[in-house]
């Protein structure tokens, strides 16, 4: 009987070292990939926090707060300083993948200035679609196809605008 107790010890201690292994596994952070790997505005706005909260850590340690040695104050000043030009290169990078994205200058913009924008472009493509139905509807076929590729298909169908119109290419 007194050994039977020792094995089941033997196995809740072995199944317990499993269990806190598995959960420390999951718990391990993971690191920020290069930023050449990343395809999308998402998969790098997804990294900018961290890179702002590399920022504010070492902030915090120069803050004066500590008392460290010159070489440690160091450290943190060259730490800070690459943190800073990550975060500059991804904000860009976020910027060219997706020209919507603008957190650059993290100021606030009104929910009127947001609308007021969006109308604007909505009217300017409504504009821009109206010159090339004309073009279509004149008859002015090669002018037409000028105006559908400058503009592009994606602003021709964006938001639904333009859909069911007839293509200046006669494609569809």
């Amino acid at each position: 009987v007194n050994n039977m107790a020792r094995n089941e010890e033997k196995n809740a201690g072995i199944l317990n070292r499993l269990y806190l292994q598995k959960f420390y596994d999951d718990s391990k952070k993971e690191r920020r990939p290069p930023l050449h790997t990343l395809a999308t505005g998402a998969e790098v706005r997804r990294w900018i926090p961290n890179i702002k909260g590399e920022i504010s850590f070492c902030l915090y340690h120069l803050s004066g707060v500590r008392n460290y040695p010159e070489y440690k104050i160091v450290e943190f000043e060259e730490r800070l300083q690459k943190a800073q030009e990550d975060y500059k290169k991804w904000v860009g990078r976020a910027i060219a993948l997706d020209p919507d994205f603008i957190s650059k200058s993290n100021g606030y913009v009104s929910k009127r200035k947001r609308e007021e924008a969006a109308a604007e472009r909505a009217a300017q493509r409504r504009k821009q679609n109206a010159a090339l139905q004309q073009a279509i509807d004149i008859g002015i076929g090669g002018q037409a196809a000028d105006l559908w590729d400058q503009w592009g298909e994606e602003e021709w169908h964006e938001e639904g605008e333009g859909e069911g119109e007839a293509h200046p290419h006669g494609e569809e």
